[in-house]
């Protein structure tokens, strides 16, 4: 899971979405997708 956020990290960085966007598409919580990002 880790190696997909942080394949995604860059298309959110460039696609402006907010971790709250990205976490849904994801499935997951905010919570759970900042924590797995930091």
């Amino acid at each position: 899971m880790t190696g997909l956020l942080n394949r995604l990290k860059p298309f959110r960085l460039k696609a402006e979405l907010s971790q709250q966007e990205l976490a849904g598409l994801a499935g997951i919580s905010r919570q759970a997708y900042s924590a797995l990002e930091s």
